[in-house]
């Protein structure tokens, strides 16, 4: 039984002659489409929180990194766009660099 179903049903002989009311229907699907943004947003906000960095190493280029990391050397302007604040010329970057990924 779902987390919600369990706080909103009464026990067994409590309520109208003794039935088992739950919520109705329409009323439960609405709290659970309330339920599903909160996990939504924690979900958002935690990927935030977790977000993707790589430390250049020797050898690397941004299209490099991206064809490893993110499936496709096209990709390279995203990670540069991404880290424009610390890249000024995506042909350079420096080994030990923390880049974030998207």
């Amino acid at each position: 039984m779902p987390i919600d179903d369990k706080i909103f049903k009464k026990k067994a002989g409590q309520g109208a002659a003794g039935r088992n009311p739950t919520i109705p229907p329409k009323a439960r699907s609405q709290d659970t489409s309330i339920v599903d943004q909160a996990r939504k947003k924690m979900a958002e906000m935690t990927a935030k929180k977790q977000a993707k960095t790589y430390v250049v190493q020797p050898g690397d280029s941004l299209s490099k990194i991206a064809k490893e990391l993110l499936g496709d050397a096209a990709r390279w302007s995203e990670i540069f766009e991404l880290n424009k604040d610390q890249i000024k010329d995506p042909n350079l970057i420096q080994v030990g660099q923390e880049l974030r990924l998207p």
